[in-house]
């Protein structure tokens, strides 16, 4: 398990796990995309933790992963609504006609924002990212103001702040159903979520539960939002 005094090396592996799905990008697989995806959300909230330590590095990757993130949502997002289709498919057989109709126009729509995404990832040249990540104790001297007690501390807070963000999302939902105020549940969820796996992996919490039920709940939400 990684360390607090290693946590720079998290941010290193998050970083090569994203570079790892690159090739198959290319090909625009949807479970390349969708981890990929979810690969730019766990850097980004580590990033936060960094930002007010290294500015300049830090906002620079954020605003990489920012415009990574969105490319990676909008074909994520279609190759959704084609699964929801295929399944429609095979349970309303009487309306393969109009169902058939809406896969054509949605392939168009798919192939232009698989182009978008790859001409963005070319842009954003996401392998020269690792050169400018701090090496050895450089992260040690400008994360002293967090160590040895200061970063998880900073942890703790955030991960409270967090699930306190994630309760009134949660209040404000509830009732007669909004489809916005139960995504904004999800997006608190996931948040929440990332930081307590950041937690996990830099040994400052190991909550037995949590992680799977914060799965469950988005999974659950996120089934909703995309019907």
């Amino acid at each position: 398990m990684t360390t607090i005094s290693s946590v720079h090396s998290l941010l290193d592996r998050q970083l090569h796990v994203l570079l790892g799905y690159l090739p198959a990008l290319r090909d625009a697989t949807p479970d390349s995309v969708h981890d990929a995806r979810v690969a730019t959300r766990r850097l980004r909230e580590t990033l936060r933790y960094f930002a007010d330590s290294h500015e300049g590095q830090a906002d620079h990757m954020k605003k990489a992963m920012r415009k990574t993130g969105r490319r990676l949502g909008e074909v994520r997002d279609l190759d959704v609504m084609e699964g929801l289709l295929e399944r429609q498919t095979r349970k309303s057989p009487g309306a393969i006609h109009a169902i058939s109709l809406a896969r054509l126009g949605l392939a168009e729509r798919q192939q232009a924002a698989r182009r978008r995404m790859v001409k963005a990832l070319e842009r954003l040249e996401l392998e020269r990212l690792s050169a400018t990540l701090p090496k050895g104790s450089t992260w040690a001297r400008y994360l002293g103001v967090l160590l040895p007690t200061g970063w998880p501390a900073f942890l703790r807070r955030r991960i409270g702040e967090q699930a306190a963000r994630l309760r009134r999302a949660v209040h404000h939902a509830a009732g007669v159903y909004f489809p916005k105020r139960s995504h904004h549940v999800r997006i608190s969820a996931k948040k929440l979520r990332y930081s307590v796996e950041l937690a996990q992996l830099t040994g400052v919490w190991n909550p037995r539960l949590l992680i799977g039920d914060l799965r469950d709940v988005q999974n659950t939400l996120g089934e909703l939002h995309d019907a």
